[in-house]
């Protein structure tokens, strides 16, 4: 099980998380769980990958569980359609280079504030930036819709290549079910999910390995956040769609 911090357990015990409920069902399969919190299909890719090199992965199936990191960092304002979580932290990081005694001193004392005072000039004066890139721009949504479905695509030539059998699932959020009025609620994620999820499942359709699991709550808030995070209830839910659409 690949996938983000749903997949992870984000907000449950060991015991509820949708790995572990997905052990109960299929006791004569060993499930493991290689999810990490704000990780994307790409990231997963790349951990699939890793897996592979090591020999950890010799049979069975692999599951890609996706698509709110997707919305919740590609879609949010400043970030990039091909960017992850930690985007944002390593830019910063690269700008804060190595500077000298005396100009890092001068800096700490003059440009720094003088920066920032004018950083609040230009955000004062400036248009408020859209409060997900994806629902005020068409073609950034596109562009962070086929980064997942050809991420998926990837993980499915690699995995069958190697022998292994592969699932792509487009994860439910509180706003992917019209039967479900979600009682914690976040614009962000509402017009991102909007914009980017019915063309993920239109650009996937078709395809063998995708489940589109969008209204898999069938009306029934299960989130105890305006994200993606469910209950326990909700895992073991998650759980059992999974298991019942495995090759």
């Amino acid at each position: 099980m690949f996938g983000g911090s749903t997949t992870w357990g984000f907000g449950v015990p060991d015991g509820d998380t949708i790995p572990s409920y997905m052990q109960k069902l299929l006791p004569d399969r060993l499930v493991v769980n290689k999810a990490e919190i704000s990780y994307n299909a790409t990231q997963e890719l790349n951990s699939l990958l890793i897996s592979l090199t090591k020999g950890e992965l010799k049979s069975g199936t692999v599951v890609f569980f996706d698509g709110v990191n997707e919305i919740y960092h590609s879609c949010k304002p400043g970030g990039s359609a091909y960017g992850h979580g930690r985007e944002g932290e390593i830019r910063a990081l690269i700008a804060e280079r190595p500077k000298s005694a005396f100009f890092g001193l001068f800096d700490t004392l003059f440009l720094k504030y003088t920066w920032k005072a004018a950083d609040k000039v230009k955000a004062r004066f400036s248009p408020k930036p859209p409060v997900s890139i994806c629902g005020a721009d068409e073609e950034h949504a596109w562009k962070v819709a086929r980064r997942l479905v050809t991420s998926w695509q990837a993980a499915n030539d690699i995995a069958t290549a190697r022998g292994l059998k592969f699932r792509a699932i487009l994860q439910p959020t509180p706003y992917s079910d019209p039967k479900l009025t979600p009682y914690y609620y976040s614009e962000e994620f509402y017009l991102g999910t909007l914009a980017v999820y019915p063309k993920v499942a239109r650009l996937a359709a078709g395809k063998s390995w995708f489940v589109d699991g969008r209204k898999w709550f069938n009306g029934k808030d299960y989130y105890f956040d305006s994200c993606c995070h469910v209950n326990e209830k909700g895992n073991a839910l998650l759980a059992q769609k999974i298991v019942e659409n495995l090759p």
